[in-house]
């Protein structure tokens, strides 16, 4: 298991596999990050607080989108090759 319990393990591997792992992982965070931010979002909370929780959740709900942040790179790589 990962970090406290938050994060599933990295996939397997180092090197460019490692590198592959902390851009999912970047994108899943950020995809995350904007559904919040497009939802409207707990609108009663302002400023800081509403922002220290936004970075909580992604914190520990980014792996929800893990499968979507993995097909997102796989297509660019396509498109790259």
């Amino acid at each position: 298991m990962g970090d406290a319990g938050t994060r599933p393990t990295r996939f397997a591997g180092q090197g460019m596999t490692a590198t592959r792992d902390h851009d999912v992982e970047a994108l899943a965070r950020e995809m995350l990050r904007q559904t919040i931010l497009k939802s409207g979002w707990d609108p009663a909370l302002k400023g800081e607080e509403r922002q220290r929780r936004i970075n909580r959740d992604v914190d520990l709900h980014w792996h929800l989108m893990l499968s979507e942040a993995q097909k997102r790179l796989g297509q660019r790589q396509e498109l790259d090759a």
